[in-house]
């Protein structure tokens, strides 16, 4: 598994959370959707967000489950400020073992929609999962 350090937050927004971006290659992928994930990353790493989601539906539509297509829609639906729609790509992660660097996402999508008690969950949840 390849990780790699993005700011999650909208353009131009200061103080944005931050989080790693897990990269899942081959995990319920195939092969020849992996370029086109790449791709996608990049283009939200360029803040191309729309490009992002729409570069990821048809791997979406043929690959719902894979961690990889949920992850990116989730932060591209999060920094797009459509936090509906991001919690609930995140929300399909939240068994996946490296999912708390995700966390803050879905808790501050939780936040965005003023569900505190959802978030209040979460916290218990990163911090039975959290080391100290």
């Amino acid at each position: 598994m390849a990780w790699e350090a993005v700011d999650v937050g909208r353009r131009g927004q200061t103080g944005a959370p931050k989080s790693a971006r897990p990269v899942w290659r081959g995990r319920n992928l195939p092969r020849q959707a992996e370029s086109r994930v790449e791709a996608a990353a990049a283009a939200l790493d360029r803040g191309r967000e729309r490009d992002a989601l729409r570069m990821l539906e048809p791997i979406r539509r043929e690959t719902p489950d894979a961690p990889s297509v949920l992850s990116l829609r989730g932060l591209a639906l999060y920094r797009l400020g459509r936090y509906g729609a991001a919690a609930k790509e995140l929300e399909e992660l939240r068994h996946e073992a490296d999912f708390a660097d995700l966390m803050p996402v879905l808790m501050d999508c939780r936040r965005a929609q003023k569900r505190h008690g959802a978030v209040d969950k979460l916290w218990e949840e990163l911090r039975a999962t959290s080391p100290g």
